[in-house]
């Protein structure tokens, strides 16, 4: 259920997969139709969710290719699992 609306989706990915992403762009259109309450769901907020999305994988990315930098340069990355000095 995505934005009050039952679909059924088709997908090689596993159905708890498929149900986390949708709980995902569910949670997404609640916050776009929060923020932009006027604009109608079905005319706006599904770009409005794919847009956000590929932010988060852009920025997802980014940070990745950080990380990637770091590593290369032989870098300690800090947090879970980094030796402690």
């Amino acid at each position: 259920v995505i934005g009050g609306e039952e679909f059924t989706v088709r997908s090689e990915a596993s159905p708890e997969y498929t149900r986390e992403v949708a709980a995902y762009f569910d949670e997404a259109l609640g916050r776009i139709r929060s923020s932009l309450p006027t604009v109608e769901a079905h005319k706006a907020a599904w770009p409005l969710v794919a847009l956000e999305r590929a932010a988060l994988v852009g920025a997802l990315a980014e940070e990745v290719a950080v990380l990637l930098r770091a590593a290369k340069r032989g870098g300690c990355l800090s947090g879970a699992g980094a030796p402690e000095d």
